[in-house]
């Protein structure tokens, strides 16, 4: 028989993980910690049983929540006011790192075009690296089969644009020129640091003013974001934070609940523009920021 702190250790080795792979099924730090703690909770009444692999019997656990989540979840995001965004997440001490957590926010938003099972199964190939046997154990489907959901959802993220390297003066230097344009009104100079099919969607979620379409197009976004810059009412601050490993500028405006602006970098030029205004998805990231220096821009 195993001790209970025996089976709490165990378990806390695979929480990292456990959380990276629920917040990238969900895009929702808040769906994902919750998922974590079932998780647990079914871990905790194996003990003493507990499996001899650790991690695929919590990752066949963690899947199977997360496929559930995602079934509940499709209903609400059809009611959803507008555009749905992911949850962003505070890359550690405001510097881009590597960890488990922390996912390109555009290639993020393009896996929300994937099917639950599609998902999962490109999460678990290119983000954890499982094989298509424990792939297909995981999700109770034969082997052939995950290869070709895999096939199939990889065929359909073909045009994501890398995102530019994690570099913290290179996304700083970046960021600074975007919002030098927005704020000094230079359309001529923002357009030239955009990608010609480049995209902006913003997420209010019904709870404060924001796009309910995306915006498509370098001049209409353009002219959508020099519209916002000239509505904010001083005083402003901008702040540089990094988000899901890019640079984002987070603007408290008078009179305005704050908005996360987080341009996506490819080789060509800024490809996706997001703004995250949804209240409930910034207040985690709100009250992270008040124990780290600010990064004015």
């Amino acid at each position: 028989m195993q001790a209970p702190n025996f089976a709490t250790d165990l378990f806390e080795q695979h929480r990292r993980r456990l959380f990276a792979l629920a917040y990238r099924m969900t895009g929702s730090r808040v769906d994902a910690e919750d998922l974590v703690q079932e998780a647990w909770l079914r871990w905790h009444r194996t003990t003493p049983d507990l499996p001899a692999q650790p991690w695929p019997w919590l990752a066949r656990v963690m899947v199977r929540l997360c496929l559930d989540n995602l079934k509940s979840a499709a209903v609400k995001r059809e009611q959803y006011t507008g555009v749905w965004l992911p949850e962003p997440l505070l890359d550690p001490q405001e510097a881009p790192a590597e960890r488990y957590e922390a996912l390109d926010y555009a290639l993020l938003v393009l896996l929300e075009q994937l099917s639950p099972l599609e998902r999962a199964v490109v999460i678990l190939r290119e983000s954890f690296d499982s094989s298509f046997r424990d792939i297909a154990d995981y999700l109770d489907i034969q082997e052939d089969h995950a290869r070709q959901v895999n096939h199939r959802a990889k065929r359909r993220l073909q045009g994501h644009a890398q995102p530019v390297a994690a570099n913290p003066e290179r996304h700083r230097t970046l960021m600074t020129h975007f919002i030098d344009a927005c704020r000094e009104g230079d359309m001529a100079r923002l357009l030239a640091l955009f990608h010609q099919d480049i995209t902006l969607c913003a997420d209010g979620g019904g709870k404060v003013v924001s796009a309910l379409r995306p915006v498509l197009g370098p001049d209409r976004v353009a002219k959508f974001l020099l519209g916002i810059f000239r509505k904010m009412q001083a005083p402003t601050s901008m702040r540089l934070v990094y988000v899901n490993g890019q640079a984002g500028a987070l603007i408290h405006a008078a009179g305005n609940s704050p908005t996360l602006l987080l341009p996506a970098w490819s080789s060509q030029g800024v490809r996706h523009c997001y703004i995250q205004r949804n209240p409930d998805k910034l207040q985690a990231l709100l009250t992270e920021l008040e124990t780290l220096p600010t990064l004015a821009l």
